[in-house]
């Protein structure tokens, strides 16, 4: 639950008022709910308990399936004691090292999770087609050769970064990204993905000529190189205020003297 609303009423310890989110979220149809307790002003750990444990017992919480995230890999573990049935953990990664990343994937693996597993290792965050593909692929036959872990339960993120950022070496992010998840997918059986696209609109819904110049950034192809720069002027013209509309013709009034007005009051006497 990443609204805002939910985390100022988890930040105020508001429970029952945030149940009613979680609950208004399962009536608009969402698939997974998604709890995050990682704030500053609480108790993460804490609250991860309490609250999958208020929402096992309400019936219209209860039957979706839950995301437990969180950074904290203690949290994330008292969220997997309090709920019922299969859920997911975001994330784990090769960040933390191969020892401890197949301890953290055992427990998932002993509680029935599934596991979002980012493209991150201990030299960073993969940002290339090449790093995206080879650290998936590692932390793939870790799990599989290691402990056995289910691959229909490894859900990978590759990562989707910025592009169009003006900075010539994040152009090639989004097709990267593209072409990881295609390889990925061959040589790695029976996995998901996950990516952070939430809030694109529909593909038919974008004005042709956004759409356009959009597909040439992300696939960081174009007839003549020049995409990127396209794209940025582009934006740059959309976000101006439209123009003024052009001002009408000025009247301009002239006062009359005593005399006119005399004039003016003698001849409606006279009609």
């Amino acid at each position: 639950m990443g609204s805002a609303k939910f985390k100022k009423l988890v930040d105020a310890y508001k429970w029952d008022e945030a149940m009613e989110v979680c609950v208004a979220q399962c009536e608009k149809k969402a698939d997974i709910l998604d709890f995050n307790f990682d704030s500053d002003l609480i108790d993460g750990q804490s609250a991860m308990s309490k609250f999958m444990r208020l929402c096992v017992t309400e019936p219209t919480v209860a039957k979706l399936p839950f995301m437990i995230d969180s950074s904290k890999w203690p949290v994330v573990e008292e969220g997997l004691k309090c709920v019922q049935g299969k859920c997911i953990v975001n994330s784990i990664s090769l960040k933390v090292g191969e020892e401890e990343f197949l301890r953290q994937a055992k427990l998932c693996m002993r509680y029935g999770a599934a596991v979002v597993i980012m493209a991150f290792d201990e030299k960073g965050q993969a940002a290339t087609f090449e790093d995206k593909v080879r650290i998936c692929q590692r932390s793939y036959r870790c799990l599989r050769e290691n402990i056995d872990f289910p691959p229909e339960d490894i859900i990978f993120d590759c990562n989707v970064l910025t592009i169009a950022t003006g900075l010539p070496e994040h152009n090639s992010y989004g097709i990267d990204f593209i072409n990881a998840v295609a390889e990925i997918k061959r040589t790695c059986p029976c996995v998901s993905f996950s990516g952070g696209l939430s809030g694109l609109p529909r593909y038919e819904d974008i004005e042709p000529k956004t759409r356009a110049l959009a597909e040439e950034v992300i696939l960081n192809k174009s007839a003549d190189g020049n995409h990127v720069e396209r794209f940025l002027e582009y934006a740059e013209q959309v976000k101006k205020p439209p123009a003024p509309a052009p001002a009408g013709p000025v009247l301009k009034i002239e006062k009359s003297t005593a005399e006119q007005q005399s004039a003016f009051l003698r001849s409606l006497k006279e009609t």
